[in-house]
Parts: structure tokens; C-alpha cells; sequence
């Protein structure tokens, strides 16, 4: 005490006691102790360097703290049930440490300066903080802890709002029914969010530039919000518990996110849309979703990309305006990735029985890659391509096992060198693969090893130098093959038996070469055109 100018020193051991305090000048100090039921305290200072430490045994407390000035400090501990503290401090380097035992708790923060902290923990039931920060590089920390076990009066909640740069949200929440939402308005913000238990929830909102999002979840029924508007902003979601669900949305240049999610019957959803003035080389965003478990789904919506984007993305740096990566572990999972704009890339890997992966590009310079491990699966890829000379649409499915199918469909507007290109690898029984092509310089490229596999293959619409490769290896195969155009190139390889080719070519200097090894193979080609060269050779 007599290193500071002004001391007050409060201490009311019994019930019903009512403090105030009230401080100007700088270095003062107010120390209050109250011991019983129906506390009150009111404490108000107004200089720089002050502290005010509360101290509440009881229940039905409540504390009021207000500090005008720098660097000042307030401290209030609450034991009972149905406290209720609030604490204002306006200034620079100030700092609101609360901590609350019992039930029915309250907290109430709010600090308008730079360089500030708010730390609030909570441990019981139905405890609720809320923390308002105006400035710079300010600090939030919430930690909860609460079990209401389904009691119907509610849990925990956390809401945090911070409008300014460089300011930072924590919170931890331990418990059922948990509810937490942070807003950042401001630039190289973060937010950190924890909640172990049922039925949380979690909203997080951010503006500007270079922000950060992290939440983790682990229990029942969790569900994340996450939204940025603005460069350079990341979005990191991680889920391991039943039912739960993701949302991102990001709007802006260089954005990235990521969610993890281990469970059955999860969701999630991003949508990135990227936007700035015409002629930029670095609009881009890119998506990952990893999902381990049956019945999940994972959709990723990206517009607006162009230029290049080099990006971490399941351990490997992909060059591209937009990239999209789903990873999938388990049965009947389903995978949505829509693509508009250029220099696309979408990645997917599924693992497992009876997923379906779907996958629409818009633009120029589309790129899927699909592997598929297991039966009844399906892809299907569309691409479509609006730009200008030299575009590449590019479709790799790839499937190991039985029952499985594969569609693409691309659609070429423009000249160039390979337009269009589709290659489906295939692997097991029963397998069945679709590719239609329209537009110039398509290529296809189709194999396919196992029992009883089709494949159904057309080109059309005036296609210069289209050529499409075929290989079935395996018994009851069947390949139709139609090409319309210029230069066009024809090769089917079969082997085992009741296999059937048929190959339609219209155009000039066309070739066509057949290979069927087995019993009561069925060839049929048709060449209209000058230069034509057919060769069919069966059961070598």
C-alpha cells in the first residue's frame, strides 16, 4: 500500500453487504472481500497503473469494475451460485481477469483501447460471458466449464466481438449444450475455438484481410459456422464426434480451408468466391475436406479463379487458380465439387463401397483427378470450357473393384491443343465407363480389366483431330465408339470373350484398328471420308 497513491481496503464478512469504491489519480489500488449471501460491490477508477480485486464468497453476488486509464487491472473471483460480474476498462494495456465458481454465472467484458486482455473462466452450470473489444491487438480468453445434463436450464455460452487489427479470440468449452460465437472486425485476427461435449455450437465471423479460424470439436451434435470476407484468410475445422456439420464461406483472393471430419452421417460445406479487378493473375482459393466414417458428405462450391495458386493441400503443392480436395473413408459417401472460372483443380479419393463423387467445371483449364477403391462406385465429371485458345479440360477417373461407373462429359468451345482429354482406368467386374466429348482436339483414353465391362464413348460436334483409345481385357465386354470430325484415331483392344465392338467414324483421314481375342467377338466399323484406314483383326 504505500507504494501506491490511492488504497481501499473493503472487507465484509456478512450478508446483505453493499461496497462502493470510487478512485481518481494514478497507482490506486481497491481491495474487496466479501464473505455471505446478496453481495454487492461497485468499484470505479479513473487514472492510470490502477488495480481492483473482488472478491466474492456466496451467492447472489454481483461486482461492477469500471477503469478509465492505462495499464490498469481488475480482478474478480465469485464463488456461490447466480454471480454476475462486469468489468469496463477504456484505455491502453488494460487487463480483465474474472473467475467464476458455481451456477447461474454471468460476465460481462468490455475494453475500448489497444494492447488489451480479457481472461474470463467459468466452472459450473449455466455460466454466460460476453467480451466486447474496440482497438488493437487485444487478447480474448474464455474458458467454460459446465454439465447441465440435459436439465433444460441451459449451459454455457461465450460471445466475443473484437473490431480492430491483430486481435486474438480463445475459447474452451467443456460441457453439454455449449454455445460460442466470436466476431472480428479487422485485419491478422484470430480466433481459436474448443468444445468437448454434446450439442455445441460454434460461429465465427471475420473481416479483412489475413485472418485465421481454428475450431476443434469432440462430441455429439457439434456444428461450425465459419465466415470471411477478405485476402489471405484461413479457415481450419476439426470434428470427431456423430452428426456433425461444417460450413465455411469465405469471400476473397488467396483463401484457404481445411476440415476434418471422423464420424458417420457428417457434413461439409465450403463455398469460396473470389473477386477483384479484371486482369489479376492471383484470384484463387483452395478446399480440402477429409472424412473417415459411412454416410458423409462433403461439397465444395469455388467461383472466380484464375491465375495460379500454389497451395499445401494433402502434403502436395498444387499450382492453380482454384483447388478443391476431398478425401473419403468409409461406405455410401457422397462428393460435390463445383468449379467456375479458370485453372481448376479438383483432387478426390474415396475408400470404400457405394460412394458417388460429382464434379462440375466452368471455364478454362479444368483438372479431376478420381481414385476410387471399392465396389459401386460412381463418378461423374462435368466440364465445360469457355476460354480461349490453348484450354485444357482434363478427367482422370480411376476405379478398383466391382460394379463400378464412370461418366465424363466435356464440352469444348474453343481451338487449341487438347481441348478436351478423358482417361478411365478400370479395374474388377461389371465396371462401366461413359464419355462424350464435344468440341476440338478431344482425346480419350479408356481401360478397362475385368468380366463384363462396357464402355460407351462419343464425339461429335465437328471435332478436329479426335482420337480415342480403348482396352477392355476380360470376359462379355462391350465398346461403342462415335467420332464426327477431322483426323480422327480409333484403337480397340479386347481379349476373352462375347466381347462386341462397334466403331463409327465420319470425317477425313480417320483410322480405325480393332483387336478381339476370344470366342463370338462381333466387330462393326463404318468409315465415311477420304483416307480412311481400317484394320480388325479377331481371335489372333
Amino acid at each position: 500500500p504505500s507504494n501506491h497513491t490511492n488504497f481501499a481496503d473493503i472487507a465484509q464478512p456478512n450478508s446483505g453487504n453493499t461496497s462502493y469504491a470510487t478512485q481518481s489519480g494514478t497507482d490506486g489500488i481497491a481491495d474487496v472481500d466479501q464473505t455471505g449471501d446478496d453481495n454487492f460491490s461497485n468499484v470505479i477508477q479513473t487514472g492510470a497503473l490502477d488495480d481492483a480485486v473482488i472478491i466474492q464468497s456466496g451467492t447472489n453476488n454481483s461486482s461492477i469494475a469500471a477503469q478509465f486509464g492505462d495499464d490498469a487491472i481488475a480482478d474478480v473471483e465469485q464463488s456461490g451460485s447466480d454471480n454476475t460480474s462486469e468489468v469496463t476498462q477504456i484505455g491502453n494495456l488494460n487487463e480483465g481477469d474474472i473467475l467464476q465458481s458455481g451456477d447461474g454465472n454471468t460476465s460481462f467484458v468490455t475494453q475500448g483501447g489497444a494492447d488489451e486482455l480479457a481472461i474470463v473462466t467459468q466452472d459450473g452450470e449455466f455460466s454466460s460471458s460476453t467480451i466486447n473489444q474496440f482497438g488493437t491487438e487485444n487478447g480474448a480468453n474464455v474458458a467454460q466449464t459446465g454439465f447441465d445434463l440435459n436439465g433444460n436450464l441451459a449451459t454455457n455460452a461465450s460471445t466475443v466481438s473484437q473490431s480492430g487489427n491483430l486481435n486474438v479470440a480463445d475459447v474452451a468449452q467443456v460441457g453439454d449444450e455449449n454455445v460460442s460465437t466470436v466476431v472480428q472486425n479487422g485485419s491478422d485476427g484470430a480466433a481459436f475455438v474448443v468444445s468437448g461435449g454434446a450439442g455445441n455450437n460454434s460461429a465465427i465471423t471475420q473481416s479483412n484481410a489475413f485472418n485465421g479460424a481454428d475450431v476443434l470439436q469432440d462430441g455429439d451434435n457439434n456444428t461450425s459456422v465459419a465466415v470471411q470476407s477478405g485476402t489471405d484468410g484461413t479457415i481450419l475445422v476439426s470434428q470427431v464426434s456423430d452428426d456433425s456439420s461444417s460450413i465455411v464461406t469465405q469471400t476473397g483472393d488467396l483463401t484457404l480451408s481445411i476440415v476434418d471430419q471422423s464420424g458417420t452421417n457428417q457434413t461439409a460445406n465450403i463455398n469460396q468466391s473470389s473477386a477483384g479487378p479484371l486482369g489479376f493473375a492471383s484470384l484463387n482459393a483452395a478446399a480440402q475436406v477429409n472424412q473417415t466414417g459411412d454416410g458423409n458428405t462433403a461439397n465444395i462450391t469455388q467461383s472466380g479463379g484464375i491465375g495460379t495458386f500454389t497451395n499445401a493441400i494433402a502434403g502436395s503443392p498444387l499450382g492453380s487458380g482454384q483447388v478443391a480436395n476431398i478425401t473419403q473413408d468409409g461406405t455410401t459417401n457422397s462428393a460435390t465439387v463445383a468449379q467456375s472460372g479458370q485453372s481448376n483443380i479438383a483432387r478426390f479419393t474415396q475408400l470404400g463401397e457405394l460412394n458417388n463423387a460429382v464434379v462440375t467445371q466452368n471455364g478454362g483449364d479444368g483438372d479431376v483427378l478420381f481414385t476410387q477403391n471399392g465396389d459401386g462406385n460412381m463418378v461423374n465429371v462435368t466440364q465445360s470450357l469457355l476460354a480461349a485458345p490453348g484450354a485444357i479440360a482434363f478427367a482422370a477417373p480411376n476405379q478398383t473393384g466391382n460394379n463400378n461407373a464412370s461418366t465424363i462429359l466435356q464440352n469444348g468451345a474453343v481451338t487449341g491443343f487438347f481441348t478436351t482429354q478423358a482417361i478411365t482406368t478400370q479395374t474388377g467386374d461389371d465396371n462401366t465407363s461413359g464419355v462424350t466429348q464435344s468440341g476440338s482436339d478431344d482425346r480419350v483414353f479408356v481401360d478397362q480389366i475385368g468380366n463384363r465391362n462396357m464402355s460407351t464413348v462419343t464425339q461429335n460436334v465437328g471435332g478436329v483431330t479426335n482420337a480415342g483409345d480403348i482396352n477392355q481385357s476380360g470376359d462379355d465386354g462391350l465398346s461403342e465408339l462415335t467420332q464426327s470430325g477431322d483426323s480422327n484415331i480409333a484403337t480397340l483392344n479386347q481379349g476373352g470373350t462375347f466381347n462386341e465392338s462397334f466403331i463409327t467414324q465420319d470425317g477425313l483421314t480417320n483410322t480405325a484398328t480393332v483387336t478381339q481375342g476370344g470366342m463370338m467377338d462381333v466387330s462393326t466399323v463404318n468409315q465415311m471420308g477420304a483416307g480412311n484406314t481400317v484394320t480388325v483383326s479377331q481371335n489372333p
